[in-house]
C-alpha cells in the first residue's frame, strides 16, 4: 500500500506470508518500478538481472521464470512481463501431500475444483486451469506473490445515461487496441458535469479504482498548461455543454502522466489515457 502496488493473486501472498512468519528465505525480484521501498525482513534476498547475452530482454524473461519456478518469490511485474509469462509449468513434484490427494481422490474432487485454480485474481491473464488435466500444472501463482504499479489514468465522457456495462466495453476495447492492461488502471476522470453519472460509478466501483471529476476551470487549465487546444482534438459541442472543449484528454493529463492514447469515440462514450512515469 505504502508502495501504490496493487496484488494480483492474494492466493501467492497469503503462502508467502506463511513462509516469512517461518523465518524462510525469501526472493525479491524487481527490474522495472524505482523507488520501492520494501519492509525490513532479514532474509529478503535482491535478485539483480545480469545483462550478458546478445538478447537481455529475452535473458531476463528466462532468469524471471527460472525463480519463480524456484517459488517463494515476490516480484513486481510490469505489462510487459505479466504478457510473457506462462503462469503454467509442468509439474515436477506434487503440490500436495500424498494423504491430502488421496482424500481428494476418494472425495470425488479434481484438483481443480478443490484449488481456487490460481487464476482468479489473475482475472485479464490466459492463465486458465479449467481445460487442464487434474495433476499437470503447477501453477506459478501458488507459491509466488506477484504484484504491479498501476500507472494509467484515464479519462472519460459520456452521453447522458450510458451504462456500467456500455463504458466498460469502450474501455475494453480502448485498451485492447493498444496492448494495455486493465488491471493498471490507476484512476478512472471526467469533467464535474458527469458526476451524477451512474454509469461512471458503477464503473469505477466495479475495477476498484478511485473516480476523480475536475471542474471546467481545472480542465480549461491543463489544457493551457498543454499548449492550449490546438494540442487537443476538441469538440465545440462540448465546450458549450461543459464549459471545456476536451473532457476525456485532459481530465487524464490532469490525473497525472503523458498521454499514450488520444481521445477515441465511439457509441457517445470518449476515452483517453495517461501513463505516469515509474
Amino acid at each position: 500500500r505504502e508502495n501504490n502496488l496493487k496484488s494480483i493473486n492474494k492466493r501467492g501472498m497469503t503462502y508467502l506470508m506463511t513462509e516469512m512468519a517461518d523465518g524462510k528465505p525469501i526472493n525479491y525480484l524487481n527490474q522495472y518500478v524505482s523507488g520501492i521501498s520494501i519492509p525490513e525482513y532479514k532474509e529478503i534476498i535482491t535478485f539483480d538481472f545480469p545483462k550478458e547475452t546478445e538478447d537481455p530482454a529475452k535473458n531476463d524473461m528466462d532468469l524471471l521464470c527460472k525463480k519463480l519456478e524456484e517459488g517463494n518469490t515476490i516480484a513486481v511485474l510490469s505489462e510487459e512481463e505479466l504478457k510473457n509469462i506462462d503462469f503454467k509449468t509442468v509439474k515436477k513434484k506434487p503440490l500436495n501431500e500424498d494423504k491430502e490427494d488421496s482424500q481428494n481422490k476418494n472425495s470425488g474432487n479434481t484438483d481443480h475444483e478443490n484449488k481456487d485454480s490460481g487464476d482468479k485474481d489473475l482475472e485479464n491473464s490466459n492463465l486458465s486451469s479449467e481445460d487442464t488435466p487434474s495433476g499437470e500444472y503447477l501453477y506459478l501463482t501458488d507459491k509466488n506473490a506477484f504484484f504491479i504499479k498501476p500507472d494509467l489514468n484515464v479519462g472519460m465522457g459520456c452521453r447522458k445515461g450510458k451504462t456500467r456495462e456500455e463504458l466498460l466495453q469502450e474501455l475494453k476495447e480502448s485498451f485492447a487496441e493498444n496492448g494495455l492492461d486493465l488491471r493498471f488502471i490507476k484512476s478512472i476522470s471526467s469533467a464535474e458535469i458527469k458526476k451524477d453519472e451512474k454509469g461512471l460509478k458503477e464503473l469505477a466501483l466495479s475495477l476498484n479504482v478511485p473516480l476523480n471529476f475536475y471542474t471546467s476551470e481545472e480542465l480549461n487549465e491543463t489544457i493551457k498548461d498543454n499548449g492550449g487546444k490546438e494540442n487537443f482534438k476538441i469538440s465545440e459541442f462540448v465546450g458549450q455543454t461543459a464549459g471545456v472543449p476536451s473532457v476525456s484528454e485532459a481530465s487524464a493529463l490532469r490525473s497525472g502522466g503523458k498521454l499514450i492514447l488520444r481521445k477515441r469515440s465511439a457509441n457517445g462514450i470518449t476515452v483517453s489515457i495517461a501513463r505516469e512515469e515509474n
